[in-house]
């Protein structure tokens, strides 16, 4: 009997906690990803605050790729992070990397800003290098 509450209590106490800051995120922020992404909303989208922002995270079923998305309080999405593979990446872009930077091991994200263009963030060693879609710097 003791083992049996023991247990419960311990699922009780755990479950409390994973979902503890969930329950604190804006209905209005829920809304816009419920809007913006319909086929990964469901119960079980956790949350956290970063920087000011609610962020969570699904896997893009169609490319098997991690996606962050970021919202701020009133629910307007702040920006979309994507893992990007190096043949997706714009061919200016590639050859910029190859060129410039000798970069042949790095990580690629494309990011996405409502009402901005499309940036992509490069990462290898301790560098990052946001670039357009036609291979040029700009700033982040």
């Amino acid at each position: 009997m003791i083992l049996l509450i023991s247990c419960f209590a311990g699922s009780v106490i755990a479950f409390g906690q994973d979902h503890k800051g969930d329950r604190d995120v804006p209905e209005s922020v829920r809304r816009a990803y419920q809007n913006d992404y319909p086929d990964y909303y469901d119960r079980h989208t956790t949350w956290d605050m970063n920087n000011n922002e609610w962020h969570t995270r699904h896997i893009d079923r169609d490319h098997d790729r991690s996606v962050d998305v970021y919202y701020d309080r009133d629910g307007h999405r702040a920006l979309s992070r994507t893992e990007w593979s190096r043949s997706d990446l714009p061919d200016a872009v590639r050859d910029r990397l190859r060129r410039e930077y000798h970069a042949r091991r790095y990580k690629a994200y494309r990011i996405e800003r409502p009402d901005r263009d499309i940036v992509f963030e490069i990462n290898w060693g301790d560098r990052k290098l946001h670039l357009d879609e036609l291979g040029r710097e700009v700033q982040f």
